[in-house]
Order: structure tokens, then C-alpha cells, then sequence
């Protein structure tokens, strides 16, 4: 994807599709809108996100994050995985792959830079659908894990694990 970007010699600054580097902050810039925009702004915040994979890329040796992401991705990551699941879901990838406690420190703060952490979604903005009981991940979460997910006419319920507290150990 994008290989006929900049083939012309513009700077990439010119002519790429979205510079990670942009700075952008969940807890300031994240765009709600719903979901028939962006399927809820998916390509408009990946910035966001790939902004704090794109620092610990920086902060660490380029490969082994390469690898951290990539093991997320295959391993952690659904299609409805959340800037807060996918911060712990790379957490959990680097603790899997050796990370030390400075490389761990390195992530947080690749993170936190990014306004990336527990609440950040209080700060007002709605999210796109009815809330049906506190607590609960939406039933989305268990469509790749389907033995975790019942459905009977009109109604659903769904169970949930979350990363970091079940990596903690204090699920």
C-alpha cells in the first residue's frame, strides 16, 4: 500500500497518507463521530495509537518492537480492540518477548504521551451505542472467541477478561 507515494521526489511530509509523528492525544484529539463517518473514526485516530507504537519503535530497539506489535497484532489484537486494550495487549506481547523493566517503562511512556491510559475516555466524550450494564466489554469483543458469547432471540450476553488485570493478577 502507498508504494507510488512520493514517486514524483515530493518529501514524504508532502505526500503521505498519515505521519505518525503527528502528536496527536486520545485525551485531547480523538475525533467521536459515528459510525457511519470512518466506521466511528477508525482511519481519523489511528494516528493516535500508531503515534505511541511509532515512539516505542524509537525508544527501543526498532526490531524487537517491530516484533512486540507484530506478536500483539497476531496474538492480542481483535477488530474491536481499544487504544487502552491495545496498549495492554503490547504490554503483555513485550512481557512475553523478554521485555525488560526499562523496556516495559519505555512503552508506558510511549503511551501516556499519547494520552493513552485507564479513564482517558471519561473525559466526555459519547461512545456510539446503549449502554446495557456497567462493566461489561461490548459483545463484540467475544465475536473471535465465540464460546464466550450467548446469544437467544433479541438478547446477549457475553463474558470479558481484561488484560491487565488478569496479567496483574488481580482479575
Amino acid at each position: 500500500m502507498g508504494e507510488d507515494l512520493c514517486s514524483d521526489g515530493s518529501a514524504p511530509a508532502d505526500c503521505a497518507l498519515r505521519d505518525l509523528n503527528d502528536g496527536r492525544r486520545a485525551d485531547k484529539n480523538y475525533l467521536n463521530v459515528p459510525m457511519a463517518v470512518d466506521n466511528g473514526g477508525v482511519h481519523l485516530n489511528s494516528t493516535i495509537v500508531g503515534g505511541a507504537m511509532w515512539d516505542m519503535r524509537k525508544t527501543l530497539n526498532k526490531h524487537f518492537a517491530d516484533g512486540i506489535v507484530y506478536t500483539a497484532l497476531t496474538e492480542n489484537f481483535n477488530p474491536w480492540t481499544d487504544f487502552l486494550q491495545a496498549r495492554y495487549g503490547i504490554v503483555d506481547a513485550a512481557r512475553r518477548l523478554g521485555a525488560t523493566r526499562g523496556d516495559l517503562q519505555k512503552i508506558d511512556n510511549a503511551f501516556e504521551a499519547h494520552g493513552i491510559y485507564p479513564g482517558w475516555e471519561a473525559i466526555g466524550y459519547k461512545r456510539d451505542g446503549d449502554t446495557l450494564a456497567k462493566g461489561p466489554a461490548p459483545a463484540a469483543e467475544a465475536v473471535g472467541q465465540s464460546r464466550n458469547m450467548a446469544v437467544d432471540g433479541a438478547y446477549w450476553a457475553t463474558s470479558y477478561v481484561d488484560l491487565k488485570s488478569f496479567f496483574d493478577g488481580t482479575p
